[in-house]
């Protein structure tokens, strides 16, 4: 979305989000440093993040595109239930205590798998995507 913003030219037109991004991260940061010390801050930058990342949306996909965002969103939708199925799979404490070289190998090998069913699950979705750059990628070959 950011990129869409950036590629029409419409950044000036969107600086208010970054204004109101700024302000939401720090009023939540301040009041929920008060009660969660530190990780008052992340909540913080959470709650702003989403905020930018809803307006981006709407402005890139009704503003410039003129579609609908739950395009967008379906992607978001989609690509969480994966994050939230690997994580379940693999509990973060799995691989505390290990070592350096052990947890390396450990990221290496579930990083395949991982992104393997990213593409497999986003293909089964995005099909048209898919074909499209596929398209690109040939053509730029040629």
């Amino acid at each position: 979305s950011n990129g869409v913003i950036e590629y029409s030219g419409d950044f000036k037109k969107t600086r208010s989000f970054a204004i109101w991004e700024m302000i939401i991260n720090l009023a939540v940061s301040v009041v929920a440093i008060i009660y969660m010390g530190i990780c008052g801050a992340i909540l913080g930058t959470i709650a702003a993040l989403v905020y930018r990342g809803i307006v981006t949306v709407y402005y890139s996909n009704k503003k410039i595109l003129g579609r609908s965002m739950m395009c967008t969103y379906r992607h978001w939708i989609v690509n969480g239930l994966i994050f939230l199925t690997v994580m379940l799979v693999l509990f973060v404490d799995s691989f505390s205590g290990l070592s350096f070289f052990k947890l390396f190998i450990n990221g290496i090998i579930h990083s395949l798998w991982i992104v393997a069913l990213y593409v497999a699950v986003n293909f089964v979705f995005y099909k048209e995507e898919f074909s499209t750059l596929y398209e690109i990628i040939r053509r730029r070959k040629s």
